[in-house]
């Protein structure tokens, strides 16, 4: 009776060994999508520790990581550390490049703004981006110029694979899509044209299109074979498992 007792628990750890073996290496290797972040790092952590996020996932972010909330230098300083966090270019980060670029310049030479930069700046600042600008300014000559050698190395577009799917990451869809013409023949701005409609185009028949930015929505949508990661409407950051199709919320 003992021996058959013992013999059996063995039996039984084995198989939860294997188990809680295989459920590991089910959470290994995870690929993720958000957009949207808009300089909430705080809340951006948040969303790291509900997915379990760790050396071994990928995370995709579909524009706008930046502008709005106060810690945009902060949060783009943490993610240039991340060689598994991948971010695409937004209007955000395009329009704050140009700024932050120019701004720089002047210092450097001593030049004074011109009115059509006047007017930009103006216009970026009641949009979202004077939080980046004054955190910009906050920083040393070497993290100012580290901040725009990463935001200048932000892709227009991003590719990702899993054994079901094959995914096209933009911003707001892709501008004169022409079928058969290759990703890498686009202008960059072809990515970042914030029309609505772009964002319900039929593009690919075997690759599914992932949507950072749509005009505002309030959770992940479904449109044909695109994936809208838009919630901007909630002040939301919405997240994707491409592996299980899970969505997380913050």
């Amino acid at each position: 009776m003992g021996n058959r007792l013992y013999f059996a628990l063995t039996k039984l750890l084995v198989r939860d060994t294997i188990e809680l073996e295989i459920n590991a290496k089910e959470l290994d290797d995870m690929t993720y999508v958000c957009s949207n972040i808009r300089g909430d790092f705080p809340r951006f952590m948040e969303l790291f520790k509900n997915i379990k996020f760790n050396d071994d996932d990928i995370m995709y972010i579909v524009g706008d990581t930046i502008d709005f909330h106060e810690q945009s230098m902060p949060l783009i300083c943490d993610l240039s550390m991340r060689s598994n966090v991948y971010p695409v270019m937004g209007a955000h980060e395009l329009l704050a490049l140009s700024m932050l670029k120019g701004f720089d310049n002047m210092l450097k030479n001593g030049k004074k703004p011109d009115s059509a930069y006047i007017e930009k700046m103006n216009s970026w600042m009641v949009n979202g981006g004077k939080t980046t600008f004054d955190g910009f300014r906050s920083l040393d000559k070497e993290m100012k110029e580290g901040v725009l050698d990463y935001l200048s190395e932000f892709a227009p577009y991003e590719e990702a694979f899993t054994d079901k799917n094959e995914y096209i990451l933009v911003y707001s869809g892709i501008s004169g899509f022409t079928a058969g013409r290759e990703l890498d023949e686009y202008k960059p701005n072809s990515f970042i044209d914030c029309k609505k409609e772009l964002s319900e185009a039929i593009y690919f028949k075997d690759k599914v299109v992932i949507i950072g930015y749509s005009g505002g929505g309030d959770k992940i949508k479904r449109i044909g074979k695109n994936i809208i990661m838009d919630c901007t409407l909630d002040d939301k950051i919405a997240c994707l498992c491409l592996e299980n199709n899970k969505e997380y919320y913050v």
